[in-house]
């Protein structure tokens, strides 16, 4: 058709935040699980517009998972009066983490994690030191220095009680019992 699409990005200062997957096992565990976690990031058009699609007409939140390539996230959009939340879903192992790239500065976050079926969270935490030990959700403005930015979810095995049931106990207290009656009889006590 011959038409030029000129997008104008404002000004915005951006950084990265970045969600990490850590797990306190035993040894021998398998650590092979994957959890699910969904972040969203809230903000004004004007807050958001670096994150803009080349064609102008929705949001693309880009990543790198481990370090790797750059790759666009599926992101949904829906808008409540002046802002507009943008929601990425993603799975994160064990030391897996992913970053995301262009986050505007103070848009506001969550990151959430999901179904952790047979592990717990014991600690949210950012490289910054702040911390959050209640629930699974750690929500927070996007700050200009990136330790604030990164966020560590850490989580522990749910352990299980040792089973019961079996022969039970009758065997052992009826034997525990006849050692101490033979011993009354054998010396006399």
């Amino acid at each position: 058709d011959g038409k030029l699409i000129v997008t104008n990005k404002a000004n915005v200062p951006t950084t990265s935040l970045t969600v990490e997957k850590r797990l306190q096992v035993p040894a021998g565990t398998n650590v092979g699980k994957k959890f699910p976690f969904t972040v969203t990031i809230t903000g004004t058009a004007k807050e958001l517009v670096g994150l803009k699609d080349a064609a102008g007409d929705g949001y693309t939140i880009w990543a790198k998972k481990n370090g790797g390539e750059k790759e666009a996230l599926e992101t949904a959009v829906t808008t409540e009066g002046d802002n507009i939340t943008l929601t990425v879903h993603f799975e994160l192992g064990h030391e897996d983490t992913v970053e995301l790239l262009d986050i505007p500065t103070n848009a506001a976050y969550a990151v959430e994690e999901g179904n952790t079926d047979g592990f717990h969270v014991l600690s949210i935490a950012t490289k910054a030191g702040e911390t959050n030990t209640e629930g699974a959700v750690y929500s927070a403005k996007v700050q200009p220095t990136a330790d604030f930015n990164y966020v560590v979810y850490t989580n522990v095995t749910d352990y299980e009680l040792p089973k019961t049931g079996g022969i039970g106990t009758t065997p052992f207290t009826l034997g525990g019992s006849a050692i101490l009656i033979t011993g009354i009889l054998v010396y006399g006590v």
